[in-house]
């Protein structure tokens, strides 16, 4: 049997459907399922689409497909933004990319 320490714990997934939930993990870690319909053989299958955001290692390093920043911003607005003390310095969360800001000229 394997020890505790040698199997770490990789990851853990989150089902929400809750912009603000997304809006305050690191940026890397969100990955959108985008519903996706494929025509095989004549048949017209639905399907899922797994993309992430621009500029994360998932787009670089994976090559994983990237999420429409249209799309992204229809689900995660609005936003209010709540303090949080507990967060590391400098890491990077979805809300705070200023491509995910809404931007209007005036």
């Amino acid at each position: 049997m394997i020890a505790r320490q040698e199997m770490p714990l990789r990851q853990v997934v989150i089902n929400t459907h809750s912009p603000v939930v997304v809006g305050q993990v690191p940026d890397a870690a969100v990955v959108f399922a985008m519903p996706q319909e494929q025509a095989v053989q004549g048949a017209v299958i639905k399907g899922v689409s797994f993309r992430c955001l621009a500029d994360t290692w998932r787009a670089k390093e994976a090559r994983m497909p990237v999420v429409a920043k249209g799309k992204a911003l229809a689900f995660l607005s609005p936003i209010a933004e709540p303090r949080d003390t507990r967060r590391k310095p400098g890491e990077r969360r979805v809300v705070d990319r200023e491509d995910m800001q809404l931007s209007l000229d005036l």
